[in-house]
């Protein structure tokens, strides 16, 4: 049976001058560091679209709560307090790419 995925929209504040690389670089290892190896592969993250401010991210249905707890987890970037919201979760792209 085909897995169903979800869309998460996510925000970031708090840090003015980081670009998309680092923050999806961000993203990558706190869901690889909450998630481990097995989670990750299982949740089948895929970043789809990212600025400097937000993103979204395709996942699983079953791991939607895992990867908001694991961006929510997000403290700090380049020794910059920062904040990483979920505004939108979705199954269709397009209900989550109104909110770019």
């Amino acid at each position: 049976m085909r897995e169903k995925k979800r869309y998460l929209h996510y925000e970031v504040t708090g840090n003015e001058n980081s670009t998309a690389e680092e923050i999806k670089q961000v993203v990558q290892e706190a869901i690889q560091k909450f998630l481990g190896d097995y989670g990750c592969a299982q949740a089948g993250i895929h970043y789809i679209e990212n600025t400097n401010k937000q993103g979204v991210i395709k996942t699983n249905t079953k791991y939607v709560n895992q990867v908001k707890t694991a961006l929510a987890l997000i403290k700090t970037m380049k020794n910059q307090n920062v904040m990483f919201t979920t505004t939108k979760v979705s199954g269709m792209i397009n209900k989550v790419k109104r909110r770019m």
